[in-house]
């Protein structure tokens, strides 16, 4: 997962945007008040606790993609750590946390782009909503819980908020729905500790929702618009019908066990005791989280990433509740027949390779990889010791009507400005002028810039050229790309 996070470019959605805010940040300082070109960003309108993390890892790393990629990485791995902890609590066993943490981490729609990958708010999000569950589950199972254990919870339920606003709270739906099954409904009513927790929690909210505004007035309505607008109407043409998370998840393979997982969730009628109370609360919080998003107009892919750490979980109990059934009715596996070891081991290589198959090979034939290679180019055009370059690009229309967004070029200009290399962003119709390095990673501008000179950059998708003759007056501009 964290191998190639300095390698690939920065992605056009949404990480792009992230990383336009984190590097503004970091040039002028943390504030509550996240930018975009240097203004306060009204289209991106989640609290800024992922971007000060970014922007505090470009301040120790320096900026680069890898730098911005570090709390999503960090994030992925303390998920991990909490389901396979909260396992072995529950099963006492070594095979079901490490059933956890490989089924989990081997979940594309996890660890993959938007997610543990890049630097988006899914990673942060699925760590903070499963560290407040699981904790939540294990205090609400004590008659007598610790104070501190509980305002914990409530510290991290406000983290969750403040990374992604109204979806940190969202999976508290999960906890409901577990007291309402278990009947203990009434049990957080006995303590003191949780009325206090949630009060605490909801002022450090509102303290921030409230001083973002007198910062910069305009951000709740904003807010109301953007992040609550969405769930009674379809954003930005995500039309998706009401199967599309469980085909998702389940027959796309978005879950690291796809449709095979259903068996082993089923096995919840046959566990018993801390480890059936374990199961039905993952169930209820995957199932919640799905519902949640489901009944909601925009439905994007992304959304249910806080569901895989439960769905691990449930799998991870289901696994070992079933191997130690067979293990009960047949005896060990040394004890089989010859035939059926080799029945046993050739179906579990044939289910590894349908897994494997659905889930990355085939994914792979249509993957999308990000074409905004302009980090490379100035690196290249730096090497040669080159302090100016002029771009140009006349980005893609976004939902913000804004007709010539180009997020990566702006990250990557702000970045090598730092370095020394002066990026002056200009549109495709601009005149061209001898002897000024030119450079575009628009596919469409490559064909016309190749005729005016040698590519200094030798980058794929992308061209500088420094145009020795003038050879007419414009590059025609190309067809805008339509917003996904």
């Amino acid at each position: 997962m964290a191998v190639d996070l300095p390698v690939f470019p920065i992605n056009r959605w949404d990480e792009s945007r992230l990383a336009v805010n984190a590097i503004e940040m970091h040039a002028t300082g943390l504030s509550l008040v996240t930018t975009y070109g240097f203004r306060p960003d009204l289209w991106n309108t989640k609290p800024p606790l992922l971007i000060w993390l970014m922007s505090l890892c470009m301040s120790v790393f320096g900026p680069s993609e890898g730098a911005l990629r570090i709390p999503s990485a960090l994030a992925t791995l303390g998920s991990a750590a909490v389901a396979m902890g909260f396992t072995w609590k529950l099963t006492r066993s070594a095979f079901a946390p490490l059933a956890a943490g490989v089924v989990l981490l081997t979940t594309r729609g996890f660890v993959g782009r938007h997610s543990g990958q890049t630097a988006d708010y899914e990673a942060l999000l699925c760590f903070l909503v499963t560290a407040y569950a699981c904790l939540l589950f294990h205090t609400l199972h004590h008659r007598r819980p610790q104070p501190w254990q509980v305002m914990l919870a409530g510290a991290l339920v406000a983290g969750a908020a403040l990374t992604k606003g109204v979806a940190g709270l969202a999976p508290g739906a999960g906890l409901l729905l577990y007291l309402l099954v278990q009947r203990r409904f009434w049990r957080p009513f006995r303590s003191w500790s949780y009325p206090v927790a949630g009060l605490l929690a909801a002022a450090l909210i509102a303290a921030f929702y409230l001083g973002r505004e007198h910062a910069a007035p305009g951000y709740l309505h904003a807010v109301a618009t953007n992040e609550l607008g969405r769930y009674g109407a379809i954003v930005e043409n995500h039309h998706n019908p009401v199967w599309y998370y469980p085909l998702l998840i389940f027959g796309a393979f978005g879950f690291s066990l796809g449709v095979f997982a259903l068996p082993l969730l089923a096995e919840v009628r046959w566990v018993r005791g801390r480890r059936r109370a374990g199961m039905v609360f993952a169930l209820c919080m995957a199932f919640a989280i799905m519902a949640i998003y489901t009944a909601g107009k925009t439905r994007i892919r992304w959304y249910t990433d806080p569901c895989h750490p439960f769905l691990a979980i449930g799998c991870a109990i289901g696994l070992d509740s079933l191997r130690t059934r067979l293990r009960a009715r047949r005896g060990p596996v040394a004890g089989m027949p010859a035939w059926e070891r080799a029945v046993l081991w050739s179906g579990a290589a044939v289910l590894v390779l349908v897994i494997f198959i659905v889930r990355d090979v085939y994914p792979s034939l249509f993957d999308q990889r990000s074409t905004g290679r302009y980090g490379e180019v100035f690196a290249a055009l730096h090497r040669r010791g080159l302090d100016r370059v002029e771009v140009r690009d006349d980005g893609v229309f976004n939902a913000q009507r804004d007709t010539a967004y180009a997020p990566q070029l702006q990250f990557y200009a702000v970045l090598w400005r730092e370095r020394g290399l002066v990026v002056v962003r200009r549109s495709a119709q601009a005149d061209i002028r001898p002897g000024v390095v030119m450079a575009s990673c628009d596919v469409t501008l490559e064909p016309q810039l190749a005729q005016l000179g040698p590519d200094l950059a030798h980058v794929r998708g992308c061209i500088a050229v420094v145009p020795a003759v003038r050879r007419g007056g414009l590059i025609s501009k190309p067809d805008r790309v339509g917003a996904g």
